[in-house]
């Protein structure tokens, strides 16, 4: 069809979301390491526009913590001639790796996002 077929985005907004943990110097592999995984638990996505074959995209990530246990998203993507052509949120829960049972936001984590908030 000649644009980006609508599932895309999801890897678009999951690389973006990591890509932002690790500019704010926390690596997932890092959460990880500390037996934490942040499981997707709610998305929602709207498409304005499409984004067409060999567009250049930006994405720009808002991190805004809800609750002890999650953190929610927000995604706006634009095209290169600055054109807001869709957006998106996510909430993430934190659990345990050993037990998959829901957990508080890591002293690690909260301390990393108190700083950018």
């Amino acid at each position: 069809m000649g644009f980006v077929h609508h599932s895309s985005y999801v890897r678009f907004y999951e690389n973006s979301r990591w890509e932002a943990f690790r500019k704010m110097g926390l690596p997932y592999k890092q959460v990880e390491e500390q037996g934490i995984l942040m499981p997707v638990i709610d998305m929602s996505l709207k498409f304005m526009k499409p984004a067409f074959y060999d567009d250049k995209l930006t994405i720009e990530v808002d991190i805004r913590q809800i609750g002890k246990t999650r953190l929610k998203f927000n995604y706006e993507t634009y095209r290169s001639d600055a054109e807001l052509i869709s957006t998106a949120s996510t909430t993430l829960a934190f659990i345990k790796k050993k037990n998959n049972k829901p957990c508080g936001i890591p002293d690690f984590v909260q301390k990393i996002l108190t700083k950018i908030n």
